[in-house]
């Protein structure tokens, strides 16, 4: 059985995470910072009326936060008001099942609670991501509530 991943890079590392997982990938936009908000989350956006949380996908990973950048892209994943930044998006890979390569031995990595699999083509390693394993159930529900201004 084959499937569908969209490559993503981050600080020169190659990583992936389902297609059924993303709504779409946006270009950078502003972003409107939260006070008190946990420190991976960038802020929020205001994607076609609707209000989407913006997280750091390097802070997620636990790679040093940079300055986000304009040609950074925006990957919205589905169900969810949920944008994860990153660096650059590669391609859409297919997947065979054979190529498919399992994380054992690797537990005393941190990441490894949200790696899926490991996958090799053209002589990258792509750490595909279960990146809504990786937000916790309160991020994936909360949304921001609209602050109503009197005249």
């Amino acid at each position: 059985m084959t499937s569908q991943i969209v490559v993503f890079e981050l600080e020169g590392q190659f990583y992936g995470v389902d297609i059924k997982e993303v709504n779409e990938i946006i270009r950078m936009q502003e972003i409107t910072s939260l006070p008190n908000s946990q420190h991976h989350v960038e802020g929020i956006i205001n994607l076609r009326g609707k209000i989407c949380s913006v997280i750091n996908g390097r802070i997620l990973l636990g790679l040093d936060k940079k300055a986000i950048e304009t040609e950074q892209k925006i990957i919205v994943l589905d169900g969810a008001r949920i944008g994860v930044v990153v660096d650059q998006v590669s391609e859409i890979l297919t997947v065979e099942e054979a190529d498919k390569k399992g994380i054992e031995g690797l537990e005393a990595l941190k990441a490894v609670g949200f790696i899926e699999y490991l996958v090799e083509a053209d002589s990258r390693i792509i750490s595909v991501l279960r990146l809504k394993d990786v937000l916790t159930p309160s991020e994936e529900e909360e949304e921001p509530e609209p602050v109503a201004l009197e005249a």
